[in-house]
């Protein structure tokens, strides 16, 4: 027995060793190499093993790395775009440690909620079918970290937290950097718009009002995650107002300001994003309240159709009226004008265009798509997808929904909406064993979320392509999961609050 625990001992030192002995190497070829790609990779490696044991670190580096920090890189500092794989790589880290945890404990089996496993199926059927579909291997590496680099932040709330005491300091936060948006929107309409004016090469000056999500002062912003991310959090001010945490004055001033920078901007989206929220938030009080719940709705359109006036009047193509401008908007959102010029595809040719090439003479391709990463394509992106290059770059993938429908099939894209429809009805459930007002407030506002990005994948690409959106998706998916497990049921009492710790793998 002494000499069985002194072979273990020596063989762990060596590992140890070996471990410190590749690290050294790989950190010394990355500084070697000046290339930030290699750095942010080591870097990310070597912190994602280190926060495999404390990973209620890596939560919060990934929380306020994609939120907050990769938006100011992207705008400021485009030279380190890369160095935001550090935060991907410890999203796919904490993903590892809610596995194992998962693994070792029968009871979060039990107590998962079922969007969960649809999830991990998901996951699994995206990256087993990927090789056999027609993904390299390098294609396989690009979109597995486009599609699931944020991933670990929800399963981190399902099967991390010992308590949800760190998902409510995390809405605290998401209110914090929710009221951040007016002054950085400010700065960026009257700052940076004047500086992009007459760039050309397609740059719209108005795009570059983003917040504190990305942007870039030479190319296109993230305008439309910023406009999701404060209807969310509208929607939490209003249910928080409905549930009495708010009083009449502070609901409004607080919801002036999360609207006012919608009006900064141009994202015509908002005009879908907005009437929805509000139907989710006061649609349960309208038997409770008719008349008031009926004001705030026709407060609420009346405000979207100010927004929509604002955005055909004063941004967009000059010299056009806002008939004109209403009419181009119909026709390269709806009709057979390309988004990028006459070449490129829109929001619902490309839905078109992949039926047109799939269908029921294609079935496997139908189902089943042709695999990972393969119909990405973006000037800066390191693998370009060969079916992108097959169609000629004429923007298959300009949305999730098609992107997805070229890369997984129909199978994926089914897979991906039954989530966040169990997702939906789950967080719906939890309304009635909400243990506060403050709490029904947040998951009211998961549940709206989960609605619009639903809808956010025929708008944009950015549920896979974008670090922000990702994470805010997974964050509201993962507090559902974290509410599911720890509020109380009709079997189960309240979970004691404690401070708020992440378990560590098994």
């Amino acid at each position: 027995m002494g000499a069985s625990k002194s072979g273990m001992s020596v063989l762990a030192g060596v590992g140890v060793a070996l471990g410190v002995l590749v690290a050294s190497g790989m950190a010394a070829l990355a500084a070697i190499s000046n290339s930030p790609i290699a750095v942010g990779l080591v870097a990310g490696l070597l912190m994602g093993a280190l926060l495999l044991s404390v990973p209620r670190v890596a939560l919060w580096a990934c929380v306020i790395g994609a939120l907050l920090v990769s938006g100011f890189i992207s705008l400021f500092f485009p030279f380190l775009n890369k160095a935001t794989w550090l935060f991907s790589m410890l999203g796919f880290f904490l993903a590892v440690a809610a596995l194992i945890q998962l693994i070792a404990s029968p009871k979060l089996r039990a107590d998962t909620p079922g969007f969960l496993w649809v999830g991990l199926i998901f996951i699994v059927f995206a990256l087993a079918t990927a090789p056999l579909a027609g993904s390299s291997a390098l294609e396989l590496l690009a979109g597995a970290k486009r599609y699931l680099q944020f991933w670990g932040l929800m399963f981190a709330g399902a099967w991390l937290l010992k308590s949800i005491v760190d998902y409510e300091r995390i809405v605290r936060f998401l209110m914090v950097l929710a009221l951040l948006q007016l002054p950085l929107a400010l700065y960026q309409r009257i700052a940076l718009v004047p500086l992009r004016e007459g760039l050309g090469r397609g740059v719209v000056p108005i795009d570059v009002v983003s917040g504190t999500f990305e942007a870039s002062l030479l190319a296109g912003g993230n305008s439309s995650a910023m406009v999701l991310f404060l209807t969310i959090a509208l929607a939490f001010v209003l249910s928080a107002w409905r549930e009495q945490q708010l009083s009449g004055f502070k609901c409004a001033l607080l919801s002036a300001l999360l609207v006012l920078p919608m009006g900064l901007g141009e994202t015509k989206v908002v005009v879908v994003l907005l009437p929805l929220m509000l139907l989710v938030v006061f649609g349960r009080y309208v038997r409770r309240a008719p008349m008031a719940s009926l004001l705030i709705l026709l407060t609420g359109l009346a405000c979207t159709a100010l927004l929509f006036w604002l955005y055909g009047s004063y941004f967009g193509k000059t010299g056009l009226t806002l008939a004109q401008r209403l009419q181009a908007t119909i026709e390269y959102n709806f009709g057979d004008v390309g988004y990028y010029g006459s070449f490129s595809l829109n929001r619902t040719t490309a839905l078109k265009y992949w039926w047109a090439n799939h269908g029921a003479a294609n079935p496997l391709e139908l189902f089943f798509g042709h695999g990972l990463g393969t119909s990405y394509a973006a000037p800066t992106s390191l693998v370009q997808g060969h079916v992108a290059r097959q169609h000629g770059f004429i923007a298959i993938g300009f949305t999730a929904a098609s992107s997805i429908l070229w890369d997984l099939g129909l199978i994926g894209l089914v897979l991906l909406l039954v989530m966040l429809a169990m997702a939906w009805r789950t967080a719906g459930r939890l309304l009635a064993s909400a243990p506060s007002g403050w709490a029904r407030s947040a998951i009211v506002a998961a549940r709206v979320s989960v609605l619009l990005f639903a809808v956010m994948l025929f708008y944009t690409d950015s549920v896979l392509n974008a670090l922000s959106v990702q994470a805010l998706l997974m964050i509201c998916l993962g507090g559902v999961a974290a509410a599911a497990r720890h509020w109380p049921t009709p079997d189960r009492p309240a979970a004691r609050l404690v401070p708020a710790r992440l378990r560590t793998p098994a």
